[in-house]
């Protein structure tokens, strides 16, 4: 598609830089970056729709806003094979942002999340890897049972490319194995759960890091204890009275690298451990809105006296 432009009379007609055909942008140097920021900029449309719908709290199941947000999914994977080779690791990028924050709409996660975790935890194969697979199913196209062989591939890599990513290595000591997390029976992931999961929630560590704390420590064991994830389910002793409800759903033993395995064996135990993540993520919410107001009170008699 080269630059030109035809005058007839008055009217000058000029040409773009892509033509769409098919529904896919070909640009002259058939980078398909017109056609990634065409996509993307379709997706985000229809993800800015349906969050109305997905909120963050309430509302839908996590199944169910997945199944929405596979519409987003189907844009972005639109023609895949005819492009997917020629893409930069700039267009994959692009893709994956929209991935990425498709996820966090599914799960009603924060936005500091990793895209490797929050794929995890939702059971959202990245992107990248369902183009890889259309390429490689339509390249095979008319041998059986290729869609569930390239399926089985695209399991493996996610598993390989979780295993060595530097980011989510909390949620990686949870859920070290995809494909046991997402065959489970029972379970529906809600805020909560995705705050302990992902290790984004009210805990001191993580509001330290984003510079909402001014320590990571733990307020009631003090020290140089950090509040993590870790410290407040398994050792901190407000949390007492969760922990042995949970290890008594859970047959006892708990700790951090089973806790997930065992609550993922009944929807009973399931339920019971979810709840007593609620309870003790609300408890950290009650007292981190305590300790910001005796804050703001403090500031508040400096500034009188």
């Amino acid at each position: 598609v080269q630059k030109i432009s035809i005058k007839i009379d008055d009217l000058e007609v000029r040409s773009q830089e892509a033509i769409k055909y098919l529904g896919v942008m070909i640009d002259r140097r058939l980078s398909f970056r017109s056609h990634v920021e065409h996509a993307t900029s379709k997706a985000l449309g229809a993800l800015n729709a349906l969050s109305a719908i997905m909120r963050r709290a309430g509302g839908l199941s996590c199944s169910r806003r997945r199944l929405l947000a596979s519409v987003v999914t189907s844009i972005l994977r639109y023609a895949g094979p005819a492009w997917v080779e020629a893409l930069s690791s700039e267009r994959k990028a692009e893709l994956n942002r929209i991935h990425r924050l498709t996820a966090m709409r599914v799960a009603g996660a924060y936005r500091t999340i990793s895209l490797a975790a929050v794929s995890v935890i939702t059971g959202m194969i990245p992107v990248g890897i369902l183009l890889d697979e259309d390429r490689e199913c339509y390249a095979s196209r008319g041998v059986a049972g290729i869609r569930t062989e390239a399926k089985r591939r695209s399991l493996q890599r996610w598993q390989r490319d979780w295993e060595n990513d530097k980011y989510g290595r909390w949620t990686y000591r949870l859920i070290p194995n995809i494909e046991r997390w997402l065959s489970r029976r029972y379970g529906e992931i809600n805020p909560c759960l995705v705050q302990f999961l992902s290790g984004n929630g009210p805990f001191r560590s993580y509001l330290y890091r984003i510079k909402r704390a001014p320590s990571p420590v733990c307020p009631t064991c003090g020290g140089d204890v950090v509040e993590s994830p870790e410290h407040v389910l398994f050792v901190c002793p407000r949390f007492d009275e969760a922990r042995a409800e949970l290890n008594a759903a859970l047959g006892g033993g708990v700790r951090v690298e089973n806790v997930v395995q065992r609550m993922c064996e009944s929807k009973e135990a399931f339920d019971i451990a979810s709840s007593c993540v609620g309870r003790i993520m609300e408890r950290l919410r009650v007292e981190w809105r305590e300790f910001q107001r005796s804050q703001a009170a403090g500031d508040d008699q400096q500034v009188q006296g």
